[in-house]
């Protein structure tokens, strides 16, 4: 897999990966990830064995600092004559801090909406079979310890099977990562780090192959504007009052497109547009007429209708879409199409005749 290219947007994180990173929820890495999570940009994946598996070491990592914190408090007595250290010697309510902590975990998988791979789709024959022979991610010495492991990576393969997906998988285990890589669907890490990384990078990628694509579809994305200019009610306003109707569009400028948001398998663009057009307009001319003092109204006015030339600026919405952000590698397998024009309100056609006449 190359450095720099995103494969996919889905990531599993191993238990020793969580814990190398002290299961910190509310520090940075993590809480880049979860904003990736909450707009769709990063997909999380676990099973129900890695969480069991965090909160064990979650309540082995309390325990030990439960019994350091009492060696520590045996060992520096002096300190209790200090003020402001008193808290360190205050007994560690162990149950409470590992609720604490196991709550952070379940919430930011449930924040994360966090997709739970179910282990029912393990191949545990195969995963003994690599048992026997000391494959990866079974190595020498206690090969037991590496059953949950093997069962997770047998889940993820399968589900990537069923659903044609690929996923990063985030571990420190060198024997899983070399189970990664004997698998085409499954991508190791080193850290959740490495994940933001390639994100980071694959944004900028990610945009500047879209606008490609956009540049691409630029003679079929002005027929489109063009066409859909025409659904914009129009009516004349200034000096006169009266009806405008679009009687051709003579240019029609996009500007750069910004993209707005990037998805797995489509992507929204937004561009200023520029159109000059030609509009028939008709109104009645209040210099011409009879006054009818009676009624207070002027009768028999002079029915005006003229094409004049007028320039506008809409805003347009498009829409980019494709098989996957691994796909857009070639511009052309992507599809750009406008979803629709945004104007405040319909367009006000100004027209002052004395203007025209000097």
């Amino acid at each position: 897999m190359p450095d720099e290219d995103l494969v996919t947007q889905y990531l599993f994180i191993d238990t020793c990966s969580l814990r190398h990173r002290q299961f910190d929820f509310k520090g940075r890495v993590f809480t880049a990830l979860l904003e990736l999570a909450k707009t769709g940009y990063a997909r999380l994946l676990t099973t129900s064995l890695t969480v069991a598996e965090c909160k064990v070491r979650i309540r082995e990592a309390v325990n030990i600092a439960k019994t350091q914190q009492k060696k520590f408090a045996g060992e520096a007595w002096a300190l209790k004559r200090v003020a402001g250290y008193d808290a360190l010697f205050e007994p560690l309510d162990a149950d409470s801090v590992i609720g604490e902590i196991i709550a952070e975990l379940e919430h930011y998988f449930s924040a994360a909406g966090a997709e739970f791979v179910d282990l029912d789709r393990a191949s545990v024959s195969q995963v003994v079979q690599n048992y026997l022979e000391g494959a990866p991610p079974f190595g020498g010495g206690e090969k037991r310890a590496e059953f949950p492991d093997a069962l997770v990576l047998s889940a993820l393969e399968a589900w990537c099977d069923e659903y044609g997906r690929e996923v990063y998988v985030v571990s420190r285990d060198e024997k899983l990562k070399e189970a990664c890589d004997k698998s085409s669907a499954l991508y190791p890490l080193a850290d959740v780090s490495d994940f933001l990384n390639l994100i980071s990078k694959h944004e900028g990628l990610a945009s500047e192959r879209i606008l490609k694509a956009f540049r691409l579809y630029a003679h079929a994305i002005e027929t489109e504007v063009r066409a859909k200019f025409g659904d914009i009610d129009m009516y004349l306003t200034g000096y006169y009052s009266g009806d405008a109707n679009l009687d051709s569009i003579d240019d029609v400028s996009i500007g750069e497109p910004d993209v707005i948001d990037i998805g797995e398998t489509e992507s929204t663009l937004e561009a200023e547009c520029e159109i000059s057009f030609r509009v028939e307009i008709s109104y009645e001319d209040t210099d011409t007429g009879m006054w009818d003092s009676e009624d207070k109204v002027m009768l028999f006015m002079d029915q005006v209708e003229k094409s004049i030339r007028q320039t506008v600026y809409v805003t347009a919405e498009f829409l980019a879409q494709y098989e996957s952000l691994a796909s857009i590698s070639d511009p052309a397998k992507i599809e750009v199409s406008l979803v629709s024009l945004h104007h405040d309100g319909p367009i006000k056609i100004e027209y002052d005749p004395w203007t025209e006449r000097q």
